[in-house]
């Protein structure tokens, strides 16, 4: 539904305040975190965007829950925000299990599970998170990119244009 949604761009497009949409975003999971041991920290420093506040807040979500499953316990995810070259920067950063080269351009269509070590350890889904991710960006004239080191870290990196 959330896909569709977005597909149909069902969207409002006001003003809004990126470090307070982060951690909205980011507090849909704090008790997922907690109980994983996982610390979630925030670096945000004061951005402004035209766009969709329910969405980009999804969109966040989307990312920190991705970035929890794959974390070992007692691990940590780092959400940094800030502007530049006016545009909102997001990176969610992960020291998890990684994704392989092999997945990587992938990761974005419906659908799509890594292979099976990241299937198997207990994440559950229907591999249409970061699908939603990317609509959600182009729904805002934005890029999100992804770069990994199986075993050492993943980094999800979005970057919107203040006005779409």
């Amino acid at each position: 539904m959330k896909l569709t949604r977005h597909e149909n761009n069902d969207i409002d497009f006001q003003p809004v305040d990126l470090p307070e949409v982060t951690r909205q975003g980011v507090e849909r999971f704090s008790k997922h975190a907690t109980a994983k041991r996982i610390k979630l920290e925030l670096d945000l420093k004061p951005a402004t965007a035209t766009g969709d506040a329910a969405s980009l807040i999804e969109l966040v979500a989307v990312l920190v829950d991705n970035a929890i499953k794959y974390s070992s316990s007692g691990g940590q995810v780092k959400v940094i925000g800030r502007t530049k070259d006016g545009m909102g920067i997001f990176e969610v950063i992960d020291h998890g299990i990684g994704i392989e080269k092999k997945s990587l351009p992938k990761v974005f269509e419906r659908f799509f599970r890594a292979d099976t070590a990241r299937t198997t350890g207990g994440a559950s889904g229907y591999g249409l998170g970061l699908a939603i991710a990317k609509k959600i960006i182009e729904d805002h004239k934005g890029t999100i990119s992804v770069a990994s080191k199986p075993g050492v870290e993943t980094i999800f990196k979005i970057k919107l244009p203040r006005k779409p």
